[in-house]
């Protein structure tokens, strides 16, 4: 045995010191910790967005009928008919806003099988913002409308177990506008000259919390026009002698 060559003395196993681990500990400790709070703060994001998006949701449900509805106000079939055969074809004077009680009333022609007259009295509705109950609701029981009502003639537009409302804001604008006829219409009896009239927008706000979270609250604007025209036709000594056309009114 060569004499050169020496025992070597047994290695200790390598290990952690106390420190050492205690350190490992803490620096993993922050990383989970790092790691829940971002899943925590995801999950609540993803909750906000989901009731965020379910009261949009619901506000904009709403605010289409109304908008819908608002379109409709004044329909008349036969106003077509009556074109130059007498000086009031249409006319849509039932559009009002009670803006103190947050309601618009309007009506139009929907007689089943008699379409073809001005709409009736009794064809009358209602859209408003029961402040009770913090609903949006609809009258449409073909009677005469009362805003301030708590009979049951009231039915509810919007979910009173989703979302509190809180404003339904109509506001109304009119403008006119003066069309010279090109070459003066007889029309029976009457020459015609000018044809003269009105239109109609609601600029509507829809406003409403979530009942679960007040503290969640969304609001929907949007606009309806009238489809149906205040039309006039009017006659005067000489053609092409309209009056101009009138300013609109200021929200």
């Amino acid at each position: 045995m060569n004499n050169s060559i020496r025992s070597q003395p047994p290695r200790r196993s390598a290990g952690l010191s106390l420190i050492e681990m205690m350190v490992a500990l803490v620096v993993g400790m922050v990383v989970i910790g790092a790691v829940l709070a971002f899943t925590v703060a995801t999950l609540r994001a993803y909750k906000e967005n989901l009731q965020s998006t379910r009261l949009t949701q619901d506000l904009r449900t709403g605010m289409n009928l109304a908008v819908r509805e608002i379109r409709r106000s004044g329909f008349d079939a036969a106003s077509v008919g009556r074109i130059f055969s007498t000086t009031s074809p249409s006319s849509f004077s039932s559009v009002t806003v009670n803006a103190a009680n947050n309601c618009v009333v309007y009506r139009y022609d929907r007689s089943v099988g008699s379409i073809g007259d001005n709409p009736a009295a009794t064809e009358i509705r209602g859209l408003r913002l029961n402040t009770s109950t913090g609903t949006l609701q609809m009258d449409a029981t073909s009677s005469t409308i009362d805003c301030t009502s708590s009979g049951s003639s009231w039915v509810d537009v919007s979910d009173p177990k989703v979302v509190n409302i809180t404003q339904f804001q109509p506001t109304i604008r009119t403008c006119g506008f003066v069309v010279p006829l090109g070459t003066r219409v007889v029309g029976g009896n009457t020459i015609y000259d000018c044809a003269e009239g009105k239109t109609k927008n609601l600029l509507l706000t829809l406003t409403g919390a979530l009942r679960s979270d007040a503290t969640l609250v969304r609001s929907v604007v949007d606009s309806a026009r009238v489809r149906t025209e205040d039309v006039q036709f009017t006659s005067y000594t000489s053609p092409n002698t309209c009056p101009p056309t009138p300013a609109c009114s200021t929200l």
